[in-house]
């Protein structure tokens, strides 16, 4: 069972079916206030993801969003529908809500079920040329105690020497996804996916609780 990510907009698709997708994806926000608008951004951040603790900051999964109130207003938070489905695209279960929160600015994004609950982080390795840009996380990483920047596993070849061999490394057949690669590490309680562009360069790292099964996600409607 993969994840497979859904996004209301693509780019260079315009006319009357993208403003309706504007529209509803608007509609959606306006419906789920968001949480994060009244936070106090703490002045001169400095950020470590510890991939040994899978903490950002010092908090981890289990704990609640507001314990991260310090990264202040997210640039945006989006409603998730999870669905559990099998290979053979099927629905497993109910469909779970689920909230995530971009700060493009710093490369960070922040997922929670449904109670707020935090389960998973990204961070982007390399700028992405959304508008408003993704900008290429500028923190640090903890891993087997040894805390590096990102320049360490931006190819797979740096990755790989780093984090060593996956439990998956698949590619993308049909060249259509904009990442040909990803790479999945597997951990106690915890699952990284690494994905990689055309030019074999890391773009984004996932850090994220493992479930007991994994999930389809489309933004909520």
């Amino acid at each position: 069972m993969d994840v497979a990510m859904v996004d209301m907009h693509t780019p260079g698709d315009d006319g009357f079916w993208a403003r309706v997708r504007r529209f509803l994806k608007r509609f959606v926000i306006d419906m789920n206030p968001n949480p994060t608008e009244a936070w106090m951004r703490r002045p001169n951040l400095d950020f470590i993801l510890d991939l040994d603790q899978s903490t950002l900051n010092g908090i981890g999964f289990g704990e609640p969003l507001s314990a991260l109130s310090f990264l202040g207003p997210a640039d945006e938070f989006m409603p998730m529908v999870a669905i559990c489905v099998a290979e053979n695209g099927r629905k497993l279960g109910k469909a779970e809500k689920s909230y995530n929160a971009s700060y493009r600015a710093d490369g960070i994004g922040i997922s929670t079920d449904k109670q707020f609950i935090l389960d998973s982080f990204s961070i982007s390795l390399q700028p992405e040329g959304d508008t408003p840009a993704v900008k290429a996380y500028t923190g640090k990483f903890v891993f087997n105690g040894q805390t590096m920047d990102t320049a360490a596993i931006d190819t797979v070849d740096s990755l790989l020497r780093v984090f060593g061999s996956p439990a998956r490394d698949e590619e993308d057949p049909t060249g259509r996804h904009p990442y040909r690669r990803h790479l999945i590490y597997n951990r106690p309680g915890v699952m990284w996916m690494i994905f990689v562009d055309q030019t074999t360069r890391t773009q984004s790292l996932f850090v994220s609780e493992t479930k007991s099964s994994n999930s389809k996600v489309s933004d909520a409607d």
